[in-house]
């Protein structure tokens, strides 16, 4: 598979900054569930320690599962995630009303690995949030159901899954794996393939290995030629047994 070449026109604001995604594939780290006790809910606990981690191994964005049993501690935990790691922060939800919370709470990007459909996309355009869409319908469908809900294009990436990609909207590549009980090559192998084919978001919690694959694979395709031209026509080539 020939890499798709960097495209000037691949932006993605996320709250007050654009994105310039044809220098830097951005890493969601996709982290454990908050919890709302034991020892690793206090501020110094375990989970606190791994998110900070996140951030320190290059994530870009942090996100927060909001699972209905935790969605209350994963919007509280959002203030303090972002101030704490420096990085803007997620929350993964298809319920509107905890979309609607989180980023009322500071959340600047709503990953919907579900089907939250169009009163999620219209929550997250009056937050002036940014919205992930994970793999699952046709993407057309579901880009002109976020088009009607009035979110802005450069405010939106979709991973098409199996099917086509849209023309003019960010690809995204959500990595649905266990890292303690799957191959971790294989998600990376999968990851490698889907920037290779242009996706410029990349959702996963194996934040080291993801982030030490994507910036490899930037490296090569900036000094890559994206096309090769046709070699001048010359004259037979003179040498032993040659003539001109």
């Amino acid at each position: 598979m020939r890499p798709v070449p960097p495209d000037p026109a691949w932006r993605l604001r996320v709250g007050p900054r654009v994105h310039d995604l044809a220098v830097r594939t951005l890493v969601v780290a996709a982290l454990d569930p908050v919890p709302d006790a034991g020892p690793g809910a206090g501020p110094d606990g375990e989970w606190w320690t791994r998110a900070g981690d996140a951030a320190g191994f290059g994530a870009d964005v942090l996100a927060v599962p909001a699972a209905a049993a935790a969605a209350t501690g994963a919007v509280r935990a959002l203030p303090t995630l972002r101030d704490r790691a420096g990085r803007p922060v997620a929350v993964a939800t298809a319920a509107t009303a905890v979309a609607a919370a989180a980023t009322a709470a500071g959340a600047e990007m709503v990953l919907d690995l579900g089907s939250g459909g169009p009163d999620l996309a219209a929550a997250v355009a009056a937050a002036g949030a940014t919205l992930v869409v994970g793999p699952g319908a046709d993407p057309e469908v579901v880009l002109a159901r976020i088009r009607a809900a009035g979110l802005p294009v450069d405010r939106l990436a979709l991973d098409p899954g199996a099917h086509a990609m849209p023309a003019g909207v960010v690809r995204a590549c959500v990595v649905r794996v266990d890292p303690d009980a799957d191959d971790p090559t294989v998600a990376l192998a999968a990851v490698a393939e889907a920037v290779v084919a242009g996706a410029r978001v990349v959702v996963t919690p194996d934040v080291v290995g993801t982030v030490k694959v994507v910036r490899m694979l930037e490296a090569i395709v900036a000094r890559v030629p994206v096309s090769v031209p046709a070699p001048a026509r010359s004259e037979a080539p003179t040498g032993v047994g040659g003539s001109r």
